[in-house]
């Protein structure tokens, strides 16, 4: 959860930005994926839904912003 969390940039914990680091850090373990994994291969893997819809800004925009490069390589070929 811990890695999750700094992946997306150290987000404060509400619903629904709670279930985001929680289905990233759940996607990590099952996939056995550490935090350089992520943050390497974020243009291959294929994220759960709740994590790309908030690099996508649909639940707003965290106060430091959306975590770069990682939003880019997510959403390559999305938007």
């Amino acid at each position: 959860y811990a890695q999750a969390n700094r992946i997306l940039g150290d987000l404060i914990k509400v619903t629904p930005s709670s279930k985001v680091v929680g289905d990233l850090a759940q996607f990590m373990v099952q996939n056995d994926l550490a935090e350089k994994d992520v943050i390497e291969q974020a243009d291959s893997l294929s994220f759960p839904s709740s994590v790309v819809e908030f690099l996508e800004g649909r639940l707003g925009q965290p106060p430091g912003g959306f975590p770069e490069p990682l939003r880019t390589q997510v959403l390559r070929g999305r938007e």
